[in-house]
C-alpha cells in the first residue's frame, strides 16, 4: 500500500497571477533558508532556480560543477549550472 499526502497550493504572488499551481516552499541549505512560490510541474526532470535566489541561500554559482543536460525551449543557449538542494 503506498502513502499519498494532499497539497495545498497557494495563489502566487501579485504580478504571477497566470491561474497556474503554484506552492509556498522554505529552500534550506546550510544556514541559510528563502521563502518562495513555485510552479507545479511534476512532468519536469530539470527545475530553474533563480540566480537571486540561489545567492540568497549563499551558492557561488561559479563553483558548481554538477553536470546539466543541454536545455532547450525558452531556456536554449542559455548557460546553465547545476546545484542540487
Amino acid at each position: 500500500m503506498t502513502s499519498s499526502r494532499k497539497i495545498n497550493y497557494s495563489t502566487p504572488p501579485v504580478g504571477l497571477q497566470t491561474g497556474m499551481p503554484y506552492l509556498s516552499l522554505t529552500l534550506s541549505r546550510e544556514h541559510h533558508s528563502v521563502d518562495v512560490s513555485a510552479l507545479v510541474d511534476s512532468g519536469s526532470t530539470l527545475n530553474v532556480l533563480p540566480y537571486s535566489v540561489g545567492v540568497q541561500l549563499g551558492l557561488d554559482w561559479h563553483s558548481q560543477t554538477f553536470p546539466l543536460p543541454s536545455l532547450v525551449g525558452n531556456l536554449k543557449g542559455l548557460q546553465a549550472l547545476g546545484v542540487i538542494l
